[in-house]
């Protein structure tokens, strides 16, 4: 597979479709929230102890939903670059060549290596791209 196939897998794997949602329910929850405050208004008390337990649960769904991405890159260096480029399968501790034994990919250790550097590098250059995209 090409390195943003492997990249993309690698990324579709660290996040499920139920974390895409978290943002979108924390920020609903916090809406929510928000809407009964004005409607009820915002002088009782239990309202805003109510508010405080729902504004940490909707930061606690987006921060799980953020670190995704960072958990992908992470499980890849921790595997020292030895995971089957096709499905993520760690070849630590298997033979320096050989097929995998998940999917049956037939691999060489260093040029599985070699592929990683370049999905990381592929990762990172996106990550400047989008930066500059936003202007950050």
């Amino acid at each position: 597979p090409s390195a943003s196939q492997s990249l993309e897998t690698l990324l579709d794997a660290h996040r499920p479709v139920e974390r895409r949602g978290m943002w979108t329910i924390g920020l609903m929850l916090f809406a929510a929230w928000a809407a009964i405050g004005m409607v009820i208004g915002f002088n009782d008390m239990r309202l805003w102890l109510g508010g405080c337990g729902v504004f940490a649960v909707c930061l606690w769904l987006m921060s799980w939903a953020t670190h995704s991405e960072y958990d992908a890159i992470e499980s890849v260096r921790q595997a020292n670059r030895l995971l089957c480029p096709r499905c993520l399968y760690d070849l630590r501790g298997g033979p320096v060549e050989g097929a995998c034994p998940e999917c049956g990919l037939e691999y060489l250790a260093h040029s599985v290596r070699e592929h990683w550097s370049v999905v990381l590098d592929l990762h990172e250059y996106q990550k400047r791209q989008n930066q500059a995209n936003d202007g950050g």
